[in-house]
């Protein structure tokens, strides 16, 4: 299972922009074989800063995503109105789900 974070920030003046493009993104991305979760959220204390966190079968579910028409769709509308991005992918090895008592 491979889980990735990805960091994003844009203008306040382009996050409509952004916003109405990451509904389609994200709708996409969640039913593709191998994607196991798949959010965006807005930082709170940050406006403009968006944060996805993903979970991946594997790294060749993550591949055939990255090469996806959404994404490129994605990438079409995010890519120059970025002011930052970066990401990590981590490999896990096992995971256990915490439950509230």
């Amino acid at each position: 299972m491979l889980l990735l974070t990805a960091f994003v920030e844009v203008s306040p003046g382009h996050r409509d922009a952004i916003r109405g493009a990451l509904t389609e993104v994200i709708a996409s991305t969640r039913a593709e074989d191998g994607c196991e979760e798949y959010g965006c959220y807005e930082d709170t204390g940050r406006r403009g800063r968006y944060v996805f966190v993903e979970r991946w079968r594997d790294k060749a579910a993550l591949d055939r995503h990255l090469g996806t028409p959404h994404m490129a769709a994605w990438m079409k509308v995010a890519g120059r109105k970025l002011k930052s991005a970066r990401g990590f992918v981590y490999e896990v090895g096992s995971a256990t789900e915490l439950k509230a008592r």
